[in-house]
Order: C-alpha cells, then sequence, then structure tokens
C-alpha cells in the first residue's frame, strides 16, 4: 500500500519531442515512450523500489506553428536525482520549454488521475507583457489543428499513450514489480 504522502507528480518537458503541423499524423508515440523510458532506465530508475504512471500530453503552440509532447506523472519514491540525470540529455531551449521537469506532492489524487488522462492539448499563448514579466494563456485549438490532432489520437491506442514503469498489469489487477 502506498500512501497519498509518498506520491508526486512529475511532469519532462524534453525539447526534442517537438513536432510541426502534418508531423503529428505519422507520429509513433511509442518511440517517445521507449525513449523515455530507456532514459529513466540509464539514469538509475529501480523498477523494485520505485514506479511511475504516466500520460503523454502536448500544447499546440500558436507562435511556433509546432506540438511540444510532454510527460504527466504520477511517481512514487523516484529520488530527483534520477530525474536530474535524465534532463541532463535533453536540449535546453529556454525560449520554448521554461520548465524541463517538474516534481511536485499531490494533494488531489483524483485531478492529477484525470489530467493525465485528459482528451484534449491547448492551444498556449506565450508573450511578454508591458511590464517584462513572461505569460502563457490557454484557448481551444484552431479547426485544422484539432482535426488533425482528434485523428492521430483516433489513430492510437490509450496504451500507446502511457509510461507504465515500475508496475505491471496481473489478471486485471494493477501490481508493483
Amino acid at each position: 500500500m502506498v500512501a497519498l504522502r509518498e506520491l508526486h507528480h512529475a511532469k519532462g518537458h524534453d525539447p526534442r519531442d517537438q513536432l510541426r503541423t502534418g508531423q503529428l499524423a505519422n507520429y509513433d508515440s511509442r518511440q517517445l515512450i521507449a525513449r523515455h523510458r530507456r532514459g529513466l532506465e540509464r539514469a538509475g530508475f529501480n523498477k523494485a523500489q520505485m514506479f511511475l504512471i504516466g500520460g503523454l500530453d502536448g500544447e499546440w503552440d500558436a507562435g511556433r506553428e509546432s506540438y511540444q509532447l510532454h510527460h504527466h506523472l504520477i511517481a512514487w519514491n523516484v529520488p530527483d536525482d534520477v530525474l536530474k540525470k535524465v534532463i541532463a540529455q535533453w536540449p535546453r531551449d529556454a525560449d520554448r520549454v521554461r520548465v524541463r521537469k517538474r516534481a511536485q506532492p499531490i494533494t488531489d489524487l483524483p485531478r492529477v488521475i484525470a489530467y493525465l488522462d485528459k482528451a484534449w492539448w491547448p492551444r498556449m499563448h506565450r508573450g511578454s507583457a508591458d511590464d517584462g514579466r513572461l505569460f502563457t494563456r490557454k484557448c481551444r485549438l484552431p479547426p485544422e489543428i484539432e482535426c488533425e490532432f482528434l485523428t492521430w489520437m483516433h489513430a492510437n491506442q490509450s496504451r500507446d499513450l502511457r509510461l507504465w514503469l515500475g508496475v505491471k498489469s496481473y489478471k486485471g489487477t494493477i501490481r508493483r514489480t
């Protein structure tokens, strides 16, 4: 049994996971998930002592006309140094991806689980206010981008968009490995 206080909500943005318009239709999400799994394992992720359950997410960046894919994860017992080793391999692109990783305690587990499985990607408007502060606004995707995204989602199984590390299903019951 895992106590809520032992879980964290983690988010990982690898700047390499950017797709331009038209690239999404031919994109295989399983390759991204396999790359992230290998990166975590090389960084010292121990499946017997920790787990991650996550969902692939993305944002449409209207200013750059690109999708930015990333993961939202529920993590248990994953040391911060493992996450630091993983993102050390990722390129820096502070203009486009300001926070490459974030881990924070979970206070509302149902909300985090629902966030892992959300079925739409917002459009992001990024910019600077007159006083120099950065801002981000979310709004609905333009119809042609929404159509491309929904077509891609329809072509994928939900398991193709999941990252499971340190857990397995045994006769329909989720168990830690």
